[in-house]
């Protein structure tokens, strides 16, 4: 048992960071901690919360889902994201060189609160801060 414990346990290290596609996500200390819990551990009656999970078939189902299509719907979302970024970016770049050629300037203003309004005995905001 403490050698499957310890191949857990280093497996987990081992794979700590998530390939999402273009990125990756790095697990943090209680990540780790929380899957080695449930890949471990056992609740008050004694049972494995994977074995849990594997009798369970919602659970199930989730899993095989992410273990066979997960990578493809991180890639899928990010792409979708990136898309929209550009098109956005894009769209901006475009009205400003059209203002711009047509000679239309934006204006800009600055809005600041008044302090003079404000109860003596409150507690500070950032909006406080000159």
């Amino acid at each position: 048992m403490q050698e499957f414990s310890n191949s857990i346990l280093n497996t987990i290290e081992q794979n700590s960071t998530i390939d999402l596609g273009d990125s990756s996500l790095e697990m943090s200390d209680d990540d780790k901690n929380i899957l080695a819990n449930f890949l471990l551990g056992k609740d008050q009656a004694g049972v494995r919360y994977i074995a849990r999970a594997l009798n369970d078939p919602n659970s199930l189902v989730q899993m095989a889902w992410y273990l066979t299509s997960g990578k493809k719907a991180f890639s899928t979302i990010q792409d979708y994201y990136k898309k929209q970024i550009s098109e956005v970016a894009k769209r901006n770049y475009n009205k400003g060189y059209e203002d711009a050629r047509n000679g239309k300037t934006t204006q800009k203003s600055v809005v600041k609160r008044s302090k003079n309004n404000a109860p003596k005995n409150r507690e500070l905001t950032i909006d406080d801060i000159d």
